[in-house]
């Protein structure tokens, strides 16, 4: 769905109207019961209708993706990782480590190494956020050690270079030598 992905790119730039416009337009299609596909990240929707004060919306959307995927292990990741978000906005961020946490051992468990150092990448922005540095650090070192493993996969250079220059990805990189 293009509103997804338009919600995705709109999180990571952090226009919030953009996001929540886009997030809005991902639940209507859901509702109408177009094509759903499980898999697709539900965080950056969820941060969106955070932002834009409909957290009664983002808990709703969680719970009914819940109920018809959460036995799946791809999808709870997924859910977790839109779980922690949900924690982390409310202010309760231990409990958005454990979902991060969550997502990264299902990440692990799968074979997911794109989820996983999405997942590593946020928890390093958790503990940043509550000024652990270190624990930041080692998440972001574990974040960058398998971007650097996804990269050595890409065959063609162009769209290896282009990963590897992406803001979240060169982030990382940058946040993981220091």
């Amino acid at each position: 769905m293009i509103s997804t992905l338009l919600c995705a790119v709109s999180v990571f730039a952090e226009d919030w109207e953009g996001a929540s416009r886009n997030a809005r337009r991902t639940l209507v299609a859901r509702d109408s019961h177009e094509v759903i596909f499980a898999e697709t990240p539900r965080w950056p929707e969820t941060a969106a209708l955070l932002y834009a004060g409909e957290g009664e919306q983002a808990s709703k959307d969680l719970h009914h993706f819940r109920e018809h995927f959460g036995a799946n292990k791809r999808c709870s990741i997924v859910l977790a990782r839109a779980l922690a978000v949900l924690a982390q906005l409310q202010g309760e961020s231990e409990q958005a480590i454990v979902y991060v946490r969550e997502a990264i051992a299902g990440a692990e468990e799968i074979g997911l190494p794109g989820e996983y150092w999405q997942a590593e990448a946020a928890l390093g922005r958790l503990y940043l956020a509550r000024e652990e540095h270190e624990p930041a650090r080692q998440a972001f070192t574990r974040a960058a050690t398998a971007i650097k493993q996804l990269a050595g996969n890409i065959n063609s250079d162009e769209m290896r270079t282009q990963f590897l220059a992406a803001p979240p990805v060169r982030y990382i990189l940058t946040y993981a030598k220091q």
